[in-house]
């Protein structure tokens, strides 16, 4: 259970990560 946890958390930092950088991106674009 506490793998599954951790993994589920470390996708979700790796989702917010790639978010962040998408928003940097579409910012110095526009």
């Amino acid at each position: 259970m506490p793998s599954l946890m951790e993994g589920s958390f470390h996708k979700g930092m790796i989702q917010a990560e790639f978010t962040r950088k998408a928003k940097v991106l579409l910012l110095s674009v526009s």
